[in-house]
């Protein structure tokens, strides 16, 4: 159970045509309409080691900005990878050539996001996951890290997410998460004050939703209260995008 039993709203979400391909859309409360994605900045956020991110969602991506004449930005998602590296390899060769392996993904994939950003839209920033991460509140990042240290509702999300994404039989490590999150609020909360689509082929995990929409409110009371304040975040599901064929 979580610390707090708040009356909390469900995510709605909805499959949506949007220009030629649909879209499932998600926020909290109530189904996305239209005038939801107004005025906000639309967020691609690439995670490397994630094969999903192919030309086509990229293009994908740049269409939704011309469908809503909508200002965007591209944050590359690379240190919470190598963060996991270090935290999880002991042996000093290993842990060397996963970088390396890193460090070679993370560039090609710089590379195609540049391919296509010269085409579409040169003047698209693209920013490193660090650039981002300097800009956000120090306070939050303690917070979430202490959280997970007293245990609790927050700790086992955690864990249990972590387990989610790694192969059965490995130890789960929560420094993904717990280095991504502070980012990941900060761009939610606090980066834009008009309110941010985020753009991501697949669906947005249940922790997320669970922290943005005060569950764990004991637990983390700050970032609870900035969530509270915030336009709730608009999130397009780009994994099962079509051409609007049948």
């Amino acid at each position: 159970m979580y610390a707090a039993d708040l009356a909390v709203p469900p995510i709605c979400s909805s499959r949506q045509r949007i220009g030629r391909r649909h879209y499932v859309v998600s926020m909290p409360g109530r189904p996305p309409a239209p005038a939801d994605f107004d005025d906000r900045l639309f967020c691609l956020m690439v995670s490397v080691r994630n094969p999903a991110f192919s030309r086509r969602q990229l293009s994908g991506f740049f269409d939704l900005l011309d469908h809503f004449n909508a200002q965007g930005e591209i944050i590359i998602f690379d240190a919470p990878y190598a963060r996991t590296i270090v935290a999880t390899t002991p042996c000093q060769d290993e842990r060397a050539r996963e970088l390396t392996k890193l460090d070679r993904i993370t560039r090609e994939r710089i590379e195609m996001v540049q391919r296509i950003r010269s085409n579409r839209c040169p003047a698209l920033p693209v920013r490193s996951f660090e650039a981002v991460a300097n800009e956000a509140d120090p306070a939050w990042n303690e917070e979430l890290r202490s959280a997970f240290a007293a245990g609790g509702a927050f700790r086992d999300a955690i864990l249990a997410r972590s387990r989610e994404v790694l192969p059965a039989g490995v130890t789960p490590s929560p420094e993904f998460l717990l280095f991504e999150l502070p980012v990941l609020l900060h761009l939610y909360l606090r980066y834009c004050a008009r309110g941010v689509v985020d753009v991501y082929p697949g669906e947005n995990p249940p922790l997320i939703w669970d922290v943005l929409l005060g569950r764990f409110a004991d637990e983390l009371p700050a970032i609870s209260r900035a969530a509270g304040l915030t336009r709730p975040l608009l999130y397009v599901d780009s994994a099962a995008a079509d051409d609007g064929r049948r």
